[in-house]
C-alpha cells in the first residue's frame, strides 16, 4: 500500500485486512464518516485537479485519475460539483491541488 496513485478496491483492502469485503466498508464508514465509493471518487477529482494544475488538459485527467473517458470525467465532475470540468475551466480559475509534498508547512513549500 505503499503507492498512494495506485487505485485500491475495496475486495483488495478487505483481504489485506482478513475481513470480509462487507465489515471492511463498514469500519471504513465508521473511522471515516464517509463511504469508501465517495473516498475514492475525491481522490480521483484531487487528482484531476493536480494534473490540471501541473498544465495537462481534460483528456490526461481523466485518464490519469482512472476515468474511462472524459465524458465519464465530466458527468462525475457535474455530479459532485454542478458544473462541469470545462465550464468551470472557461472562467480562468487557477488550479492548485495540494499534494503531500505542496501542503502548507511541508518541505518545498
Amino acid at each position: 500500500m505503499n503507492d498512494p496513485a495506485r487505485d485500491w478496491r475495496a475486495g483488495e483492502l478487505a483481504a489485506l485486512t482478513g475481513w470480509s469485503v462487507s465489515a471492511f466498508l463498514r469500519a471504513f464508514r465508521a473511522e471515516t464518516g464517509t463511504s469508501f465509493r465517495r473516498y475514492r471518487l475525491w481522490a480521483r477529482m484531487l487528482r484531476v485537479g493536480q494534473v490540471l494544475g501541473d498544465g495537462g488538459n481534460l483528456t490526461l485527467a481523466a485518464a490519469e485519475a482512472g476515468f474511462a473517458t472524459p465524458s465519464h470525467l465530466s458527468s462525475a465532475f457535474h455530479a459532485m460539483f454542478g458544473l462541469t470540468p470545462s465550464r468551470l475551466l472557461e472562467t480562468g480559475v487557477a488550479i492548485r491541488a495540494l499534494g503531500p509534498s505542496s501542503a502548507p508547512g511541508q518541505p518545498g513549500e
